[in-house]
């Protein structure tokens, strides 16, 4: 375990060569660290991780803590350029074909609670699937980038499907045209990176805000997105039409059909669809929907930030 140099507030600890990306801190230290509420971030070069004091979950961290020999790793790897030339070859080829690669580096990013007997050697882990509030992540782009093409910058999450091709995920960010850097939010680890994308849309949605933000667009809804029953709900129409899908009321037996790329999705007020867990209402004439079924019946990416009560959608 290493103890992370302290700047203007914050925690900072930097990768060092020959760890494979990893840092180790004592679950005494990352306790601490969230218990005074200091953030902490991770750097590999110029890429930085930042991790929120309720990043992860603090039942783990007391388990990590004192005499049961936990310690947190937190990876922010690098891959080679061998290991990304082999990694692209692995993406699934058609759905590349929307996309551009930029000449950014690939990062795996993640973070697991690993306990060691008296002689280090690894005999147990505690595995972080997700993050209670997402990482924030910033990674530089590639200088010759034009301010054009940095429109259609996205991070990019890289999953893999059941035949184990790797599948691009669009999941947005923010350009920064100063510091020539892309900053986003990762909800879990895996492997990231940057690409370019020929069709993209951006949406920033805040609980109880009117304005949304649509490709850096500011925009007004005039029913906000709202929690009901713990769930973030939002008006049908005005997401759907913003990832490009017609939508069709009903009045007679109050249903919502909404329409993208010859796919048919039927909403019925009060009644639960499959894989939804609160059903659409009716509030001030608007239809709510959950924010995520129906955005990932989209095709979209959401993204829930906490500390903001911000839903990131990109498509």
């Amino acid at each position: 375990s290493v103890s992370p140099f302290f700047n203007n507030g914050e925690a900072v600890i930097a990768v060092k060569e020959g760890r494979n990306g990893a840092v180790y801190l004592s679950g005494d230290t990352l306790f601490s660290l969230a218990e005074k509420a200091i953030p902490l971030t991770v750097k590999n070069g110029d890429t930085l991780v930042s991790i929120a004091n309720n990043s992860i979950a603090r039942e783990l961290l007391e388990k990590a803590k004192g005499s049961n020999k936990g310690s947190v790793e937190l990876k922010v790897d690098k891959l080679s350029k061998e290991s990304q030339k082999d990694f692209f070859q692995r993406v699934d080829e058609d759905i590349m074909k929307g996309f551009t690669d930029v000449g950014g580096d690939i990062f795996e990013i993640g973070a697991r609670i690993v306990y060691t007997d008296s002689e280090g050697i690894i005999e147990n882990e505690d595995k972080i699937a997700a993050f209670f509030e997402p990482l924030k992540v910033t990674m530089p782009v590639p200088a010759n980038i034009s301010e054009e093409e940095a429109k259609k910058l996205t991070a990019i999450r890289y999953e893999r499907d059941e035949n184990g091709n790797i599948i691009p995920v669009k999941i947005g960010g923010k350009y920064d045209p100063v510091t020539k850097t892309i900053t986003f939010y990762a909800e879990k680890g895996g492997s990231y990176g940057i690409m370019k994308a020929e069709n993209l849309t951006r949406l920033n949605l805040q609980i109880d805000e009117q304005s949304v933000v649509i490709d850096d667009e500011e925009k007004s809804i005039d029913v906000p997105p709202m929690i009901i029953n713990n769930r973030t709900m939002v008006p049908v129409r005005f997401i759907s039409e913003a990832l490009n899908a017609q939508v069709d009321w009903v009045p007679e037996t109050r249903k919502v059909i909404i329409t993208i790329n010859n796919k048919v999705i039927e909403l019925t007020i009060g009644e639960m669809s499959e894989g939804m867990d609160t059903p659409p209402v009716i509030m001030n004439d608007r239809t709510l929907v959950p924010v995520r079924y129906i955005s990932e019946k989209l095709g979209a990416n959401v993204l829930w930030i906490p500390s903001s009560r911000t839903v990131q959608i990109v498509n």
